[in-house]
């Protein structure tokens, strides 16, 4: 039988903890060792993040833990500050991800977003759903799996711009035909953003294979720097260096991102335009 850690209590802080923290440690400490540890290193050397505990996770509340309502936890913070004591001693990285989706993406839904937000995004990132981009355009719709596990920042941002129907009407003014389709332009012009921006270092194993999506930034911008443009892959290997932020995959519809694709001249603008008619974000 493998050793399972106990903990040390060097410090004689247990006496401190009521029955209640003890338990949320415990179920923690268990989840760790029974689901974490055994994979961890693997995980490690084969460069892929352990997306099937996310699931698990949501059941057994760890994301936005210490958050009232909206089938979350409602953990004190004490409590919440021990499962993220625990998550941390299995991996860092993966304790980090919780803490990304419960600190930096729900937290601000939770304390700034309207009633219609918080009832559509909270229960669903409590249980670590994945999320869907549905791109309409006047050449037909595909749909984006956004990656909110390796890439939550930008993510977030992608979906609060979507849900705010910034997308809605624009073009995809870049079409370079077997490299990329670019849209997500207010200006059309290759320059225009939201008026902010976000930073998130992508992936170090990123590549920019066929359906890839990704935002687009100027050269002068620092890696992983994004504001609202986004392309598509359209190569089997666009031979980017991964200094472009992830969004996701495309997973339906890559016929019509070809289709787009199409349209493209040597110039890499479209012989007709090509309009996003609506971009909306769905769970499941």
């Amino acid at each position: 039988m493998a050793f399972k850690f106990q903990g040390v209590d060097f410090l004689h802080l247990d006496s401190s903890f009521s029955e209640d923290e003890l338990l949320v440690r415990r179920t923690a400490r268990d989840f760790v060792e029974d689901n974490l540890v055994p994979i961890i290193e693997e995980c490690y050397r084969s460069e892929r993040f352990p997306r099937e505990l996310v699931p698990v996770m949501g059941e057994l509340g760890f994301f936005g833990a210490n958050l009232q309502g909206y089938g979350c936890a409602g953990m004190s913070n004490v409590e919440y500050g021990l499962v993220m004591q625990e998550l941390e001693r299995g991996d860092s990285g993966f304790r980090s991800f919780v803490s990304v989706q419960s600190a930096l993406c729900m937290y601000p839904i939770y304390t700034f977003g309207s009633d219609e937000q918080k009832n559509t995004w909270l229960p669903a990132m409590q249980k670590g759903e994945k999320l869907e981009a549905v791109v309409e355009t006047s050449c037909g719709t595909f749909q984006i799996a956004l990656d909110s596990q390796r890439a939550p920042k930008t993510v977030n941002s992608f979906v609060f711009l979507s849900e705010g129907g910034f997308y809605d009407g624009l073009d995809f003014h870049r079409v370079a035909p077997g490299f990329v389709i670019q849209g997500g332009d207010p200006l059309g012009t290759g320059t225009g953003g939201p008026g902010y921006s976000v930073d998130e270092k992508p992936p170090a194993n990123l590549s920019y294979t066929k359906g890839t999506v990704a935002m687009a930034k100027s050269s002068a911008e620092p890696p992983g720097r994004s504001g609202s443009q986004f392309f598509v892959v359209l190569a089997p290997d666009a031979g980017l260096p991964p200094e472009y932020a992830l969004v996701g995959k495309v997973d339906k519809g890559l016929d019509v991102v070809e289709r787009i694709g199409k349209l493209g001249t040597p110039a890499e603008k479209p012989k007709q335009t090509v309009l996003i008619e609506k971009l909306s974000i769905e769970k499941g």
